[in-house]
């Protein structure tokens, strides 16, 4: 916002610039502003100001391309990708009704994505992004609030619900029988505590290169499919989305005392811990914590070659009670159901999540053991 400064303030900037010995300047400044910016440093007492500035760049509204890509990317730091989507109208229409204007694209596809939770729909549509650009505006009809308003009375059925459920007494949540005894309350189990967190996988995740450990875990990963040829996938995800593929994988780490990555292959987990290999060294158990706090949400999954070629999808959907004369209306219900995006696309994650629920004979990560 440096657009607010005033004219003295930026005199001091001006002076600030001066610092400098024989051979460098001691300081770099950088001002970023709207465009008014641009007006401000074309004031005659701020030229000395503006004839130091040595390069400039003005944002120009994106184009659909970069619109398109933006909006991916925002997803995908999100941790949205796989579970919500824009089609390709909406996309179109975020950029119509923006004008590649990245405040406005990012104003539109927050009300779009309240729009898609109202509807309780994980696929954004043109419409959706057209009554929020409306909002965003503030030029818009009575009725086109009513998706707005719709979000308010879900909070508010949704908090109601949960005041119920804690301050109701406890009679009134199940009836009580008066000629009956109270039944002897049983002891709640005690949890398995995770295991202690792993000094020695920190010091990996410190000192491997890059190179070796991705081929380890690698070779770890492929080893438990035995001679099956696979297919691999290189996903943004979290643990859950593993959890649900149940496939063994290789988990990309980093550590704030290096610049680059390293790898660990990720063989068994649990709601507690995770067993994993890294560097070819012995199996380590280590809490869910320390693995989540170290790993970058970048993995690498393998699966068999036929299964990632979707040759069997037609089948496995109709055995899971998805058969449809439309492969594609199959595979978006399949979807939706599984909470993946349902633009009825054989992806990567698609194919993945079939295959988790086919009843071949695998690696699993909720198992102990490989396949023989």
């Amino acid at each position: 916002e440096a657009q607010d400064l005033s004219p003295e303030v930026l005199e001091q900037v001006r002076l600030i610039s001066n610092l400098e010995t024989d051979t460098e300047k001691l300081i770099q400044i950088v001002l970023m502003g709207q465009s008014e910016l641009r007006d401000l440093l074309a004031r005659h007492e701020l030229r000395q100001l503006a004839q130091r500035v040595t390069a400039r760049y003005h944002l120009a509204p994106l184009s659909l391309p970069e619109v398109q890509a933006y909006i991916r990317h925002r997803l995908q730091v999100a941790d949205g990708e796989g579970k919500v989507g824009f089609d390709h109208d909406a996309l179109v229409a975020v950029h119509r009704q923006s004008g590649g204007v990245p405040r406005l694209v990012n104003l539109i596809c927050d009300r779009s994505l309240l729009a898609g939770y109202v509807h309780n729909t994980r696929r954004i549509t043109a419409g959706m992004v057209r009554e929020a650009a409306k909002e965003v505006a503030g030029d818009q009809p009575r009725g086109a609030k009513r998706w707005h308003h719709g979000l308010v009375a879900a909070g508010l059925t949704l908090l109601l619900a949960v005041l119920a459920f804690w301050l109701l007494p406890r009679r009134a949540q199940a009836p009580e029988i008066e000629t009956l005894p109270a039944p002897t309350a049983l002891p709640s189990p005690t949890p398995t505590p995770p295991p202690p967190r792993s000094a020695r996988l920190d010091e990996l995740v410190r000192t491997l290169s890059r190179e070796t450990s991705f081929a380890s875990a690698a070779a770890r990963v492929q080893a438990s499919w035995g001679r099956t040829p696979l297919a691999r996938a290189f996903l943004r995800t979290q643990l859950e989305q593993l959890r649900a593929f149940d496939l063994p994988a290789a988990l990309e780490l980093a550590h704030p005392s290096r610049r680059d990555t390293c790898f660990a292959a990720l063989l068994r987990l649990d709601e507690r811990a995770a067993v994993v290999s890294i560097g070819g060294e012995p199996e380590i158990e280590v809490p869910l914590a320390q693995l989540d706090g170290l790993w970058t949400q970048e993995a690498v999954v393998w699966w068999p070659e036929a299964s990632a070629a979707g040759q069997d999808a037609a089948q496995i959907l109709s055995g899971l009670g998805f058969a449809e004369a439309d492969l594609s209306t199959a595979v978006a219900s399949f979807q939706q159901q599984a909470s993946l995006v349902a633009d009825g696309q054989l992806g990567p994650r698609t194919r993945m999540a079939l295959f988790a629920r086919s009843a071949e004979e695998r690696p699993r990560l909720s198992r102990s053991e490989a396949r023989p």
